[in-house]
């Protein structure tokens, strides 16, 4: 009984040795393109369409970009008052209070006049895949783009091959590869982004699903 005992302590003090030396890998966080949200105000003026928007704490350091139906509003973007014909809004927002955002040359009223979208910094900015079931293979194109001022490198996994990307600053790097199917379906691929911890960001993934189409044979 009295070994027992001892065989029990030592194989207990065994196990806490080797959780204490073990070292957990670091998360790393996923981030996804998220839509803030906008909401409509009256104005005043013929043709113009007024909104009020309140970013989150949480969006902070991301890339801004706004899309516009330039279908129904042709004019001017006008965010705190300041024309801006720039696609890049980082640093226009303020997270302090509210924003008022105008369009203008609107010819009518109608949902979804205008979207904005924060993205990671480094993120997928166009993706698409064609299905070649005679070659069995899946041919990609992928640009990523870096809204960061340094250099950064990042990784793309489909399945099991994976694509390296050093990009330079505030520029984008489109590759096109394939892939063998080596019998997966293709029907809707999922694309993951691992972007390298730097002197300004840490790491992240993104992740993007993607529906390929088929070449005709």
């Amino acid at each position: 009984m009295r070994k027992g005992l001892i065989l029990l302590q030592f194989s207990l003090c065994v196990g806490f040795c080797q959780q204490d030396l073990s070292v957990a890998a670091p998360i790393v966080p996923l981030l996804k393109i998220e839509e803030i949200k906008v909401h409509e105000t009256a104005g005043a003026g013929e043709g113009e369409a007024h909104f009020l928007v309140t970013l989150p704490e949480q969006l902070r350091g991301r890339h801004i970009r706004i899309q516009v139906d330039r279908s129904v509003c042709s004019g001017k973007v006008k965010i705190n008052g300041e024309v801006m014909d720039q696609e890049n809004l980082d640093d226009v927002f303020r997270f302090d209070r509210s924003n008022s955002l105008m369009l203008s040359g609107c010819l009518e009223r109608k949902a979804e006049l205008v979207k904005l979208l924060a993205y990671p910094k480094v993120f997928i900015s166009e993706a698409k895949a064609r299905l070649d079931l005679r070659k069995s293979v899946l041919e990609v194109e992928v640009r990523v783009q870096n809204t960061l001022l340094n250099s950064i490198s990042c990784s793309l996994t489909i399945w099991d091959h994976n694509e390296d990307f050093l990009i330079g600053p505030e520029t984008s790097q489109t590759r096109s590869f394939s892939v063998r199917l080596k019998g997966k379906r293709a029907d809707a691929l999922t694309l993951e982004l691992y972007k390298y911890p730097e002197s300004m960001e840490g790491a992240y993934r993104q992740i993007q699903s993607l529906i390929p189409t088929r070449i005709q044979p």
